[in-house]
């Protein structure tokens, strides 16, 4: 899955850092590599545990990547009614869900990165294989209070070529009941299709 979308989602029950499942908003602000100029996406994130991401981008284009333990989606839709729009469909259990995982067991240190807590910032440090995997260094949590889901405010991604991009969440809904296929990308009519 490409490693900008991964970028897009670092996200407590009284024992665990991250619901079961959630659906948030988001506005993702970068630094564009070309013009050196501020940028900013918005779009939402859905995860369900085990390994269940589906993130729809809807400004500046539109973006479907769909993900489960058997397959991943990657989506774009036509940018004219007469044009066709592009899946490509790879094997499931992305990094990015890997990562989500890992964190409903805590915000703690664990076999995919090391947390150290301070005031209101909590910093994960990846570990070597998971850092070159989805090519980010550190994740920054900032939180307006507790040190739980629903006072994260802000995400600092540091990535290994020194990119760094910030995500403010907001309509954050925890546990949530995903519809049945929720999961499960069923490809428009038409669609160009490609294989990873």
């Amino acid at each position: 899955m490409n490693k900008f979308i991964i970028a897009s989602f670092l996200v407590l029950n009284a024992y665990s850092f991250m619901p079961k499942s959630f659906s948030t908003s988001y506005v993702q602000k970068y630094k564009s590599k070309l013009s050196r100029k501020m940028k900013e996406s918005k779009g939402s994130f859905d995860y369900k545990y085990p390994g269940k991401i589906k993130f729809s981008q809807t400004l500046p284009t539109k973006l479907v990547v769909t993900s489960n333990k058997s397959k991943t989606w990657i989506y774009t839709p036509p940018f004219d009614k007469g044009d066709k729009g592009q899946v490509t469909i790879g094997s499931g259990g992305d990094s990015l869900s890997k990562f989500f995982d890992l964190l409903t067991n805590g915000l703690k240190s664990n076999e995919g990165f090391e947390v150290k807590t301070k005031d209101s910032i909590s910093t994960l440090t990846l570990n070597k294989e998971l850092s070159k995997e989805l090519g980010i260094k550190t994740v920054e949590f900032n939180f307006n209070k507790k040190t739980n889901f629903k006072s994260l405010k802000n995400i600092k991604i540091n990535y290994n070529d020194k990119r760094i991009i910030n995500l403010e969440l907001t309509n954050i809904n925890e546990n949530v009941n995903f519809p049945k296929g929720h999961f499960i990308f069923k490809t428009p009519k038409g669609a160009k299709t490609t294989y990873q």
